[in-house]
C-alpha cells in the first residue's frame, strides 16, 4: 500500500512555494538578463519544475510506479526548458 508521510507532502508544497519565490525573485531582480543569465534561470526553473512534479503524486497520495513519476518529471523538465515562455517578453 502506498503511504504518504506528513515529511513527504511539507517538502512538496516547500518546493512548489521555493518554485514561486525562485521565479519571482530573478524576474525581479534581473529585469533584463544576459543570455547566459535567461539560459541559466530557465536551467533553474526547469529543474525545480521537475520536482515539484516529481514529489505531486506523493502530495495527492496517488500510487505511482517510480518509472512513472520519473518520466513525468523528466517530460516537465524538458518542457520548461525547452519551451521558454519568457522569450516574448525578452524579446520586446
Amino acid at each position: 500500500m502506498f503511504a504518504t508521510t506528513i515529511s513527504q507532502r511539507i517538502s512538496g508544497s516547500l518546493l512548489c512555494a521555493v518554485f514561486a519565490i525562485t521565479a519571482w525573485l530573478l524576474v525581479s531582480r534581473f529585469s533584463a538578463p544576459t543570455p547566459f543569465q535567461a539560459a541559466l534561470f530557465r536551467a533553474v526553473l526547469a529543474f525545480e519544475a521537475a520536482g515539484a512534479v516529481a514529489m505531486l503524486p506523493s502530495y495527492l497520495q496517488r500510487p505511482t510506479p517510480a518509472w512513472l513519476r520519473f518520466a513525468i518529471a523528466l517530460a516537465a523538465l524538458f518542457i520548461v526548458f525547452f519551451f521558454n515562455p519568457a522569450l516574448p517578453v525578452i524579446v520586446h
